[in-house]
Formats: structure tokens, C-alpha cells, sequence
């Protein structure tokens, strides 16, 4: 977020909810409401499009958020699950639950 001081030019804050990936999950990391309340303090929020989360896309979207495919304008993305590796995109931040301390395989090289 902008400082009233700062001189260059401020970006507004991106955060994306991520579609889970095991397809009978329907868990989301955020609810609408609190879309709102993101969106309400100029926190642009983008969500990728699922048709079996708890949370439909048009209540996101009521929220104001932004229902799409592409999630890579996010600074911050939110899951609740880990993210297979390759799905994982560089230079973005991710927040999610994860078995590492088990040693899970999969999740050690997160």
C-alpha cells in the first residue's frame, strides 16, 4: 500500500484465491465477505474460477472480485492446500497448509 509521502508511483495490492487441485475439494482459503472487506480497502482480489467451492464465482464477483482463469497479476496467492511444484509460479508469494514438518515427499521441496 501508498504512503501519502511517497513520491513515485504506487501499485495497488494484488491477492488471488487459488482453485484447489484435488477435484472434490471444496474448501476456500477466503469467504466472500472477506473478499469484500479486501476489495473495500483497495486490496484488488482475484479469483480463479472453480464451479465446487464452497463459494460460487458470482458471490466472489458480487464481492468484488475478479472471476478468471490467469492468477499471475497476484503478489500474494492464497490456497489451502499445498501447490504441486509445477504449478507454482516464480517471484509470487504463497500461502497455504502444508505437510512438510511430516516429511511428506511432495512437500519437502517446498
Amino acid at each position: 500500500m501508498c504512503g501519502s509521502s511517497q513520491i513515485s508511483k504506487c501499485t495497488k495490492p494484488v491477492l488471488a484465491i487459488r482453485r484447489e487441485e484435488l477435484m472434490w475439494k471444496r474448501r476456500a482459503p477466503l469467504s466472500a465477505d472477506h473478499v469484500r472487506e479486501l476489495c473495500q480497502k483497495d486490496i484488488k482480489v482475484i479469483v480463479q474460477s472453480c464451479n465446487r467451492r464452497v463459494f460460487t464465482n458470482e458471490s466472489y464477483s458480487n464481492a468484488g472480485a475478479e472471476i478468471r482463469e490467469d492468477i499471475s497479476d497476484a503478489s500474494v496467492i492464497l490456497g489451502v492446500k499445498e501447490v504441486s511444484i509445477e504449478h507454482l509460479l516464480p517471484d509470487k508469494t504463497y500461502c497455504f497448509f502444508c505437510h512438510a514438518t511430516k516429511g511428506e515427499p511432495q512437500n519437502t521441496a517446498i
